[in-house]
């Protein structure tokens, strides 16, 4: 994947997110947790929140513990809908692979449609990510 393939001219909104990665192992079983700041060029310099928890638990942390299915929600404040301004909080499905390179893919799926598409690197007990708008 080449650098200029990341962003179509056609997407219209692109942005960051950092998230910290958590290990939940109180249940007995590893679950990664991502506690997300994200913003981007339609929010006017904003930071919103985004927690994301990983569907299936994993058995060992290793190099591809990040890859999976997880429940996201994200806040988004002065969303215009039906004409009317609101903070609303939007539920959405999240998937991570692991490349080959060592970034990682993220897929953005609302109501079963592809919504955004990023590629991150983890740094540390993070997760950096750029995406934009499919």
């Amino acid at each position: 994947m080449k650098l200029e393939t990341l962003k179509d001219e056609t997407s219209t909104i692109w942005g960051m997110i950092a998230y910290d990665i958590v290990i939940d192992d109180n249940s007995g079983h590893n679950k990664v947790l991502l506690n997300g700041l994200w913003t981007n060029n339609v929010i006017q310099s904003r930071i919103m929140n985004e927690v994301a928890r990983q569907r299936v638990a994993i058995e060992t942390i290793n190099s591809d513990f990040l890859s999976g299915e997880y429940n996201c929600a994200f806040i988004e404040v002065n969303r215009i809908e039906n004409n009317a301004t609101e903070t609303m909080t939007i539920v959405t499905n999240l998937k991570i692979m692991l490349q080959t390179n060592q970034s990682y893919e993220l897929i953005w799926s609302i109501e079963g449609h592809n919504s955004f598409q990023g590629i991150g690197f983890r740094l540390n007990n993070r997760l950096i990510v750029t995406y934009w708008e499919v």
